[in-house]
This record gives structure tokens, C-alpha cells and sequence, in this order.
């Protein structure tokens, strides 16, 4: 299934990728290499917090439930405090970072479908986890590509019975995070 299909860009998704495109696109200029790499708590990381933050959206798309959330409480439609939440297989930050560090992909002239389409759709697949796994996949950033955080977690997914995977992500997506969390690293972590 096509991330199009599954997350339904209909009218309103589509105006919401624009915007945050054209938002990303006109402050392009302060994403500066000091910026990209800025570390938590330093000087410039609050401008890299907020610039990777403009994808944001409360809009999602439920995906799947985790095993386990459907084993101790069924196929949930809403959180329980302190036991199951929604994840947000690719967080909104990673899409705008990737965006922000290869504007020739997503964010240069005529390239709004490449952005719409390929990659700002996944800011809204969530899946159904238990609080404890949120914390422990929030905490695999930049240590496992996005791709295989749900394996290292030993998360199995499944809809109606039916194991399934996350969507896939653009190459582009995982060739970024290959560049961006192991550099030097000379095998490529995934095809």
C-alpha cells in the first residue's frame, strides 16, 4: 500500500504539507550547518528544535496496535493514561530535519509532490504502543535507523489479527539517517 493511500492526502492534508513546505522553504536560510548539528541544551539547538518541529501536526492516522496493547486491552481507540498511547512511527522532527538537510530533495523549486507525497505523509502514521515501548523507541533515535526501531524494541505489530510492518519509507529518508547517525560507517545500514 502506497503512504498516499494509507494516510488519505486528501484536501486539507495537502494544504497542511504546502504550508509547512513553504514555512521550511522560507526559513531554509537559518538551518546552517551549526544549526543541523547543534546538540540538546547548546546554544543553537533551540532554532533546530523549532525549525524540525514546523511539520508538527495533532492530525493522525492510526496504523496498527502493538501485540501485547491488544492482548491486555484490546484494540484501543484512545490512550490510557500511563499504559497505551499512539506512536508516531516517524517523528515530526526527523521529517522536517530531513527535509531541512536535503532541500534539494524536498524542498526546492517544483518539488512540493516529492515532499506532499513522499515524505510529509508519515508525520501522521501513528501505531497503538504501550507507554513503556513509546519511551523505549523515543529513545532509539540516531542509535537504529527509523526503519528497524520496532524490531530492536521487539515490537510486533499487528491490524485485525494480521502481523504486519510499518510502512515503508523513502530511500531518500533512509539514505539521510545513514548519513546523518552513521557517518562513519562503512556498510550501509540498510538497502
Amino acid at each position: 500500500m502506497k503512504i498516499t493511500d494509507l494516510v488519505e492526502m486528501n484536501e486539507v492534508k495537502l494544504n497542511m504539507a504546502r504550508i509547512t513546505w513553504n514555512s521550511l522553504r522560507g526559513n531554509l536560510h537559518e538551518w546552517t550547518p551549526e544549526v543541523a548539528n547543534a546538540q540538546p541544551h547548546g546554544k543553537l539547538y533551540e532554532i533546530k528544535y523549532f525549525l524540525s518541529r514546523l511539520p508538527y501536526t495533532m492530525k493522525t492516522v492510526n496504523f496498527a496496535h502493538a501485540t501485547n496493547v491488544v492482548e491486555q486491552f484490546g484494540y484501543v481507540s484512545a490512550t490510557i493514561k500511563d499504559e497505551v498511547t499512539k506512536d508516531h512511527f516517524v517523528g515530526s522532527y526527523s521529517i522536517g530535519e530531513c527535509a531541512l538537510d536535503n532541500p534539494d530533495v524536498y524542498l526546492a523549486d517544483g518539488n512540493l509532490d516529492a515532499f506532499s507525497l513522499e515524505l510529509y505523509p508519515y508525520t501522521f502514521v501513528t501505531n497503538w504502543v504501550t507507554q513503556k515501548q513509546n519511551k523505549e523507541l523515543s529513545n532509539l533515535k540516531g542509535k537504529v535507523l527509523t526503519e528497524e526501531k520496532y524490531t530492536k524494541a521487539n515490537i510486533q505489530l499487528v491490524i485485525n489479527g494480521n502481523i504486519v510492518e510499518n510502512p515503508k519509507l523513502p530511500q531518500a529518508f533512509t539514505d539521510w539517517e545513514n548519513r546523518k547517525y552513521f557517518p562513519n560507517n562503512v556498510f550501509q545500514r540498510a538497502a
